[in-house]
């Protein structure tokens, strides 16, 4: 049962409130601010709350893949909300760009018109492609997905936020290996974790026990550690520690349900992460670090298996040869990383894949309609910054006299894209 707090109605007892809100969230209701960044109150609402979620405004999102603006406070809010462990829903989802966008920034929980309209009788049929592809990784590739955190959560046990310091000090001499004790609330829900070098820290300190052993362990407990879905992607998780300053011997909270599942040690996760980064190396392109050619296969592998609708491109440098043998091998280099980073970045906000086949050949798998305008982009951008590498008087003639391969004289225009794009039949 979640209860919303709208940011569009001006609080005139903020005590109260505050008072009200503890009281049910002990019952085990969770909290939610509604409207973020529409009214009175705005992020000292939610510094005060400390809600388990929140809903930013649909202004925020309308036409949020158009506004720069926009897309730096979306940016804003997912950093404040991973330091907080909150739940962020974008409301007002009404065109694929939005929901592209708000994917790519890390938003997984998403509302309005795309998806479905209310409706007193819902069919709870959701055949929509754009929300199978941000909740489901089904048919995606090893190469494209990263593991649940869930898989590495350990079973440890928990204590309820009324239990006294005496006795979990006492859980802890019991058992040598346990090192941190998540602290419950009435349903189930972490709110907080207890770890043992701090308590018994305080319990060696003069007048330590005298002071503390029957105190709640609300008292000594660390009061934000990082909680996360057992749901959540590794490499989701990776950007949350890497913004949190994070003790090697700590361990990150998993939920299911928004109930306390287990305890993940902050080194198996770090050991984790290493290497799913050491096994995409392996099968990336050492130029440009993307995905080579054994992902690429796997990931049109997969959609065809799935029969999951999309698009190939297959590009390519014209003029390359000639350019290499002008300018030299590291000028070439060059060109292909401008061309890999101008390719990603035009694919940046679509949950495109983007590999490198070898050389000048690159290759992008598309999921949705816009492949033509990326396309397009990808042409107008590299030809735009390509010109960086060529001599001026190369720029005014529009190229240069090279050599071929007969030992005749040819003139070479400047290096331009070749892109062609095909929709495999599925059926």
């Amino acid at each position: 049962m979640v209860i919303e707090v709208t940011e569009q109605e001006k609080v005139d007892d903020g005590f109260l409130l505050l008072k009200t809100i503890a009281h049910y969230r002990e019952l085990g209701f969770t909290i939610a601010i509604d409207d973020l960044g529409a009214g009175y109150s705005g992020l000292k609402q939610w510094s005060q709350l400390c809600p388990d979620i929140v809903k930013i405004d649909r202004y925020f999102i309308d036409h949020c893949d158009q506004s720069e603006v926009k897309k730096e406070f979306l940016k804003s809010i997912m950093v404040l909300a991973r330091a907080t462990n909150t739940a962020v829903i974008a409301e007002g989802i009404e065109r694929t760009e939005e929901l592209d966008l708000v994917k790519s920034i890390g938003i997984s929980h998403v509302q309005g018109f795309l998806l479905e309209r209310p409706s007193q009788q819902p069919s709870y049929d959701y055949n929509c492609k754009q929300l199978q592809s941000l909740t489901s990784t089904q048919a995606a590739s090893k190469f494209e997905q990263s593991m649940a955190i869930g898989v590495l959560a350990v079973a440890q046990p928990a204590i309820s936020s009324h239990t006294r310091c005496k006795e979990a000090h006492a859980l802890f001499e019991q058992d040598k290996r346990i090192i941190s004790l998540p602290v419950l609330n009435s349903n189930q829900q972490p709110i907080g974790l207890l770890h043992k070098d701090q308590l018994t820290e305080v319990f060696a300190a003069p007048y330590g026990h005298a002071l503390y052993d029957k105190c709640e362990v609300t008292e000594l407990m660390g009061k934000q550690p990082l909680v996360v879905d057992e749901n959540q992607m590794l490499d989701i998780v990776s950007q949350q520690i890497t913004e949190q300053d994070f003790d090697i011997r700590r361990h990150i909270v998993i939920t299911s349900n928004n109930k306390y599942l287990g305890l993940a040690p902050l080194r198996d996760i770090l050991k984790h992460i290493t290497a799913e980064k050491i096994r995409h190396a392996q099968h990336a392109n050492p130029l440009t670090m993307l995905p080579g050619n054994v992902a690429i296969s796997e990931v049109i592998e997969q959609r065809l298996q799935h029969k999951q609708p999309f698009s190939l491109a297959y590009i390519d440098l014209n003029h390359f040869k000639q350019f290499n043998d002008l300018y030299g091998y590291a000028s070439g280099d060059s060109v292909i990383k401008l061309l890999a980073d101008v390719t990603v970045k035009a694919c940046a906000h679509s949950a495109n894949f983007v590999g490198h086949i070898g050389g000048d050949d690159f290759m992008v798998v598309f999921e949705k309609k816009d492949a033509v305008e990326i396309c397009n982009t990808i042409i107008t951008q590299f030809e735009l910054q390509s010109r960086v590498f060529f001599t001026p008087e190369h720029i005014a003639g529009k190229g240069y006299w090279a050599t071929n391969r007969e030992g005749e004289k040819q003139f070479v225009p400047l290096l331009t894209l070749s892109i062609g794009l095909v929709e495999p039949d599925l059926q």
